[in-house]
């Protein structure tokens, strides 16, 4: 899958797979939402937010499951969990099943980030709301992700398990990878509790992000430091299988610029580009080609 903008979906398809010419178009794309956007909905503006252009997503020529994103607050897990929130989460069920395709939904994404501060058990009660109340509005095509930013420390340094919903209630495990994959703490953390779970595993969100100088590293180089052990993770790991990757220049916006993870888009290095377009042909991978959505187990033929 890749993402996580309209701008970078569309940049990736155009310089990196040059529309299915010179490797394939993704099987997936991202996108964000929260509960007061009512992003599946084309005649509002938060549809068209950036991030947000589910409707523009859903509209691509191929068949594409949706990986996205629910933002919440932590001031929202009690209320969700009371039931105030139940028609915020019915207009999204409904927006799901209107979709017919499988969508990887991600709730309280990277739920164990200090910065998030979710109370492990306000968490819990507010996923349990949240997953009884979209599948039954859902018609079945949502597959829910317990997503981690598997990093350390965690709020209040905890295991990551302390969030666990429970097995009925998670469909997935999911990880974000921003540093070299062998050194991303807590990846193999999760791993471990999906294994534990038998439960498949995602990276849910990944880029090629600089850490420390690239100034004279070759294309090599960079391939080595971070696209190389991204691969290897995947092949070494069973139970990853799927992941979404981020094609961005980061030094791009002021506000990710001051964490320094510089140029990562695939296509800015000849070299990079070149052993990108190889991998993705690797059979390994599926694709945005007809029977996805079958072949996913959705249960709809893709056209």
């Amino acid at each position: 899958m890749a993402g996580q903008s309209e701008a970078q979906f569309s940049d990736y398809i155009r310089l990196v797979t040059e529309d299915g010419a010179a490797c394939p178009r993704p099987a997936g794309g991202a996108a964000y939402t929260s509960l007061t956007w009512d992003s599946f909905n084309e005649a509002s503006p938060d549809s068209r937010r950036e991030c947000g252009e589910v409707p523009w997503l859903l509209a691509r020529p191929w068949p594409i499951a949706l990986n996205l994103a629910l933002w919440l607050g932590a001031d929202q897990l009690e209320p969700i969990a009371r039931g105030e929130f139940d028609p915020a989460l019915a207009r999204l069920g409904a927006g799901i099943a209107a979709a017919r395709r499988p969508v990887y939904l991600r709730p309280g994404y990277e739920f164990d980030h200090p910065s998030h501060a979710f109370p492990p058990d306000a968490f819990k009660a507010a996923w349990q709301r949240i997953v009884d109340v979209i599948r039954a509005h859902d018609a079945g095509g949502t597959a829910f992700v317990w997503h981690s930013f598997a990093w350390r420390p965690t709020h209040q340094d905890r295991d990551p398990f302390d969030w666990y919903p429970g097995d009925d209630l998670v469909d997935w495990v999911g990880v974000s990878i921003f540093t070299p994959a062998p050194n991303q703490l807590n990846a193999g953390r999760m791993v471990e509790i999906a294994r534990e779970r038998s439960k498949p595993v995602t990276i849910c969100e990944c880029s090629g992000t600089r850490h420390g100088d690239r100034a004279g590293q070759s294309g090599a180089d960079i391939w080595d430091g971070w696209y190389a052990p991204l691969f290897a993770f995947i092949e070494a790991t069973p139970e990853v299988r799927a992941f979404s990757i981020i094609n961005y220049d980061w030094d791009s916006s002021p506000g990710w610029k001051k964490l320094g993870w510089g140029d990562a888009r695939i296509h800015a290095d000849p070299e990079v580009l070149r052993r990108w377009r190889a991998r993705m042909l690797d059979p390994r991978f599926l694709h945005g080609e007809p029977g996805l959505y079958r072949l996913l187990g959705w249960g709809v033929e893709g056209a």
